[in-house]
């Protein structure tokens, strides 16, 4: 009698531990690749560097391109001299 209890136990105790994993199973990983590369990429502080990089490459091509415009300059010098100095010298037969 106890012998034909065995395979229905047997099938009880084998089926719970599968019923026990399915119900507590954690959801499934739903992480992306590409999402996952976008992140890194935004989180780089590399890509920081590129856009100053390229911000500072803009301001050398204006400064390049504002060298290439014809320029102005003048100078301008001006002095008074109030006292005038005299040297007396006679010269002989003037």
């Amino acid at each position: 009698m106890k012998l034909a209890r065995l395979p229905s136990l047997l099938g009880v105790v084998v089926s719970l531990p599968a019923a026990a994993q399915q119900s507590s199973a954690p959801p499934r990983d739903s992480l992306r690749l590409s999402a996952l590369q976008a992140e890194a990429l935004s989180a780089d502080p590399r890509a920081r560097q590129l856009a100053l990089q390229a911000r500072a490459t803009s301001l050398n091509l204006r400064t390049l391109a504002a060298e290439r415009l014809p320029a102005l300059s003048g100078t301008g010098l001006a002095q008074y001299q109030s006292a005038v100095t005299h040297v007396a010298l006679a010269v002989p037969g003037l």
